[in-house]
């Protein structure tokens, strides 16, 4: 996948994990990037070029617990979320961050906003920031929302189509929505 793709994908990825923090819609039990919670540690612990990196690698990892305990419990081993994508890009992804951590001078200023402790974001905001991507195709099942995809869709496509999915409404409770790759039409 190309750099600006991955990019773009981890900056959707990053906006959604903000999202579930414990100041907005309490989706995972996290305040890592927020200056009253534990960005400020890090930045005492890292330094400030590294303690926005280290916050967010924390709430993706987070975001991603969440859905892995929401995937054990549906049925194959072909369902695949925002935050644990098909294995190829999960890899991709992950090489992607370390090189961010490597060479933080690359980090894309989008990246950069929505990773800046000093800034207060609300829901709208990051919901605005989302994009206006058309409500996908879904159904909601007692795993949450899965989301009918379509083989011509990129990677970008399908992770967009999954968190259009997401909703203000769904404060406290994140409902995950994810695909199954036989299901792709």
């Amino acid at each position: 996948m190309e750099m600006t793709a991955l990019d773009s994908l981890l900056l959707l990825q990053l906006t959604v994990a903000r999202l579930g923090e414990k100041e907005l819609l309490g989706w995972w039990n996290t305040d890592i990037v927020y200056k009253l919670g534990g960005a400020d540690f890090l930045n005492r612990l890292v330094g400030s070029t590294f303690a926005p990196l280290a916050a967010g690698e924390a709430v993706l990892m987070a975001a991603r617990m969440k859905e892995e305990q929401g995937l054990a419990a549906i049925p194959g081993e072909s369902a695949y979320t925002l935050f644990c994508p098909e294995p190829r890009l999960r890899s991709e992804l992950t090489h992607r961050f370390r090189h961010f951590k490597t060479y933080p001078d690359d980090v894309p200023a989008e990246i950069r906003e929505i990773l800046d402790s000093e800034r207060q974001w609300k829901a709208p905001d990051l919901f605005a920031r989302l994009g206006a991507n058309p409500k996908p195709s879904f159904q909601g099942t007692s795993f949450g929302r899965e989301v009918s995809v379509h083989k011509a869709w990129t990677e970008l496509e399908k992770a967009r189509a999954l968190a259009a999915t997401l909703s203000p409404e769904d404060k406290g409770s994140y409902v995950m929505p994810y695909y199954q790759s036989g299901d792709a039409s």
